[in-house]
């Protein structure tokens, strides 16, 4: 199963690269990481690594993006970090989840 699940995601990686910057401006318009991930057939950890990628000021490549993804609530969770394009787009989400 798991050699089904990473030859998938090498097949869907460059469909979903190219089309980040309409996932990108989806995003912006409130629809979840998870619906977008559904909607790619892609991996909603994956999909996330890309949007925080895009999303925040973070510089320094794989090992502090990495980091941001263990210790979201620490390193993510202050609007400092945003982009000034997703701040709009996370207030929407915080209150997507507090109606839950």
């Amino acid at each position: 199963m798991r050699n089904a699940s990473v030859n998938h995601i090498k097949k869907t990686v460059p469909m979903v690269k190219k089309r980040l910057p309409y996932y990108f401006d989806e995003y912006k318009r409130g629809r979840s990481i998870l619906q977008l991930a559904r909607d790619a057939t892609f991996s909603p950890y994956l999909f996330a690594r890309y949007i925080v990628e895009d999303a925040t000021i973070l510089r320094g490549g794989k090992k502090v993006l990495s980091e941001a993804m263990r210790d979201p609530e620490g390193i993510l969770g202050r609007d400092s970090v945003l982009v000034p394009d997703y701040h709009a787009a996370e207030q929407q989400g915080a209150l997507c989840a507090a109606q839950k």
